[in-house]
């Protein structure tokens, strides 16, 4: 038994809880280091539902899970690691919530403050005694996971970086993993290693292109910088070689660009066999090409956390652009993302293209690039009209999503936008003489 509260609209009663099953964790809690966990009851609260409710904002977008804003619970919240948990306690998570995560979140959109080094600030600032600590979490397990490698330092070390790997065991908690990158067998620190989403489609050891040797405008995964650990697992694009090993990279709508020791930036994998419902499309400025991957981070389920989402990432003010039309098919079936406030970023060529063949009232809906130009990364987003004659669970690889993008820069697309450009298309789709002909009884 653990010493809780009971939360009944804007009562509160301290009781003994065993913590069972049908507990889940305080997001905001987890975040600063606090093992809280919540239960609700079946009965509805005879008062206020946002007491209850605040505390499963999620700790990035403030926003609590749908579920649990269509009714009014009593609650149940207890640590799991045994210490007791007050009313004084749950009025200080309460305040840090409401002051720091909404606050932030209505400000720029998202909110990074709800860390361990914040919360304690925030106490500390106060003038308010720190929560217990909570027990130290065990390591997390990746035995039987796909994992990738990144930011080892040795001769061998550096040619595994950026390699997929299956872990088949470790020392203990704690201790080194062992890992298979082909027919080979390494151990390897926790520190050295991310978990890679997995699937049906996914490569297992994909080959690492040293990133000494990709171009200026080429793009590469960061991984084990200690110096700027936000980096970390995301895309950036190659600025320049140094002489010194060292590489320069941007990420996507960055204000500054990082110089980063060579081990830390490898190469991003071939990606052919896996498919994608969005990938970020890049100009090479030496190529004229372009250079298409997937989107860094966990896209959002939900349409409206995307722009939080990339402001996230850096974008400084995302917008969508419709009417996006892959070659061939009549109806939109694609969107493009792009940074409206992004001014330093190289032009990207490919997105002018596209939203050049877009008609006025598209483009008219957003509000257009600062300076008039489209810049730095764009995404492409599949997302189908609902009379488009593609199917909406249709996935893509990133040479299909390529394809896409440069078809835009074809005189074929003018045509096929120009013949679009019309108000029975947008009605009746397909051909124009073979509507008309069916319509009025021709030949």
């Amino acid at each position: 038994m653990t010493a809780g509260l009971r939360i009944d609209g804007a009562d509160f009663k301290a009781v003994d809880i065993t913590i069972d099953s049908c507990f889940e964790d305080v997001p905001v809690a987890a975040a600063v280091g606090i093992p809280l966990r919540i239960k609700r009851l079946k009965r509805t609260a005879s008062g206020p539902l946002a007491v209850a409710v605040r505390l499963m904002s999620d700790p990035e977008s403030g926003f609590a899970p749908p579920s649990w804003q269509t009714d009014c619970p009593v609650v149940e919240v207890a640590r799991a690691d045994g210490v007791a948990f007050t009313k004084v306690q749950w009025m200080v998570l309460d305040d840090f919530i409401t002051q720091v995560v909404h606050a932030e979140c209505e400000e720029v959109g998202y909110c990074k403050s709800a860390t361990r080094g914040r919360f304690a600030a925030f106490l500390d600032a106060r003038g308010i005694e720190r929560f217990p600590a909570g027990g130290a979490e065990p390591a997390p397990s990746f035995v039987g996971e796909r994992v990738r490698i990144h930011g080892l330092t040795s001769t061998t070390g550096r040619s595994l970086n950026g390699r997929h790997a299956h872990c088949v065991g470790d020392d203990g908690d704690g201790g080194r993993l062992h890992l298979r990158v082909g027919s080979d067998m390494f151990k390897i620190k926790r520190e050295n290693v991310t978990l890679e989403e997995t699937g049906p489609d996914s490569a297992v050891d994909e080959p690492c292109v040293p990133a000494t040797s990709a171009e200026a405008g080429s793009l590469v995964r960061i991984g084990g910088e200690s110096s700027q650990p936000s980096l970390n697992g995301c895309t950036a694009q190659v600025v320049s070689l140094k002489d010194n090993g060292r590489v320069e990279v941007r990420q996507a709508h960055a204000a500054r660009s990082y110089t980063l020791d060579a081990a830390c930036v490898a190469a991003l994998p071939a990606d052919a066999a896996r498919r994608h419902e969005h990938a970020e499309f890049w100009p090479l400025a030496q190529s004229g090409g372009v250079a298409v991957s997937p989107v860094s981070g966990e896209w959002p389920s939900d349409w409206s956390q995307e722009k939080a989402f990339l402001k996230r990432q850096g974008w400084k003010a995302p917008e969508i652009l419709g009417g996006v039309t892959q070659k061939g098919y009549r109806k939109p079936d694609f969107m493009m993302y792009y940074d409206a406030k992004d001014t330093a970023s190289p032009v990207n060529p490919f997105a002018e293209a596209i939203a050049a063949l877009l008609p006025g009232y598209e483009r008219g809906k957003v509000p257009a690039p600062k300076g008039g130009k489209y810049r730095g990364s764009c995404i492409l987003v599949f997302s189908p009209m609902n009379t488009s004659n593609t199917k909406h669970d249709t996935r893509f690889t990133l040479d299909e999503l390529r394809e896409v993008v440069q078809f835009h820069t074809t005189d074929g697309a003018k045509a096929m936008y120009t013949a679009h450009d019309n108000p029975m298309h947008r009605v009746f789709g397909g051909n124009m003489s073979s509507v008309f002909s069916s319509f009025f009884g021709g030949q």
